[in-house]
């Protein structure tokens, strides 16, 4: 899986508690949007095909513990299964 901790946000994509909490949005047109790391995962997690989750699971030694600590996703999660069974 690929994310980004960074995303440039353009000023018409900009709502309006973005553009308080970034008044230099006037000058530069936008700003630089900045995700923690298991924000990223998640949003990255979300975007995923079901075969890119299944082949994350499936990675030799993969442990649903680790994987839980490191992205903040719970891979056991039964909301997390329903949405890759949905994918289907």
């Amino acid at each position: 899986m690929y994310f980004d901790l960074t995303k440039w946000v353009d000023e018409e994509d900009m709502t309006d508690k973005e553009k308080e909490d970034n008044q230099t949005y006037k000058t530069t047109e936008g700003y630089l949007k900045v995700f923690g790391y298991q924000e990223a995962w998640k949003i990255a997690w979300d975007k995923a095909s079901k075969e890119e989750k299944e082949m994350t699971l499936r990675l030799p030694n993969f442990d649903a513990k680790v994987f839980k600590t490191i992205s903040g996703i719970d891979v056991n999660d039964k909301q997390t299964v329903l949405t890759m069974e949905i994918q289907k």
